[in-house]
């Protein structure tokens, strides 16, 4: 009885994402122990010496980074200078991102009409494909992440559209 009125306290979508949360964290922690790669490193290193030079985004970081990863290495600077570079932060905001994207992929399949159960199955298959490990292991890469997050999250608008 006591168990029953534990689980009716939340809604049960509150803990399926819990449970992906669980699970995309024993997946993932031996990746929050990676250190900062070369080319996050780079990235720190045009953006600092951009910033503290120039004290100004400049052309400089446009010609070295193309447009997708300018706002990452903006985010790896950022993370860099609050939390130091042991690279732990960089890699836990990305798997932040990724389980954002994973739970907005949970919302979607939910509105469509799927069942808890399905809308877990998808999105536990999206956080614990291979497809896009890349992303979480190659730190620069979580602004794809957040890319999918956002679009998921205008195709539900869309589908919610009264008329167009």
């Amino acid at each position: 009885m006591l168990i029953k009125k534990i689980f009716s306290f939340f809604p049960p979508a509150v803990y399926y994402a819990l449970l992906l949360f669980i699970i995309g964290l024993f997946v993932f922690n031996k990746t929050f122990h990676l250190s900062i790669m070369g080319d996050e490193w780079q990235m720190v290193w045009v953006v600092k010496g951009s910033l503290e030079t120039t004290g100004q985004w400049d052309s400089g970081i446009k010609l070295f980074h193309w447009q997708g990863y300018q706002f990452g290495a903006l985010l790896i600077y950022l993370l860099t200078n609050f939390f130091g570079y042991d690279g732990k932060a960089v890699y836990i905001f990305s798997f932040i991102t990724r389980f954002t994207a994973t739970l907005a992929l949970f919302y979607f399949l939910q509105k469509r009409g799927s069942s808890y159960n399905a809308a877990f199955l998808g999105s536990i298959f999206f956080i614990l494909t291979p497809i896009g490990l890349q992303a979480t292991e190659w730190a620069k890469n979580f602004t794809s992440y957040i890319s999918i997050a956002f679009f998921i999250i205008c195709l539900n608008l869309i589908y919610d559209l009264k008329s167009w």
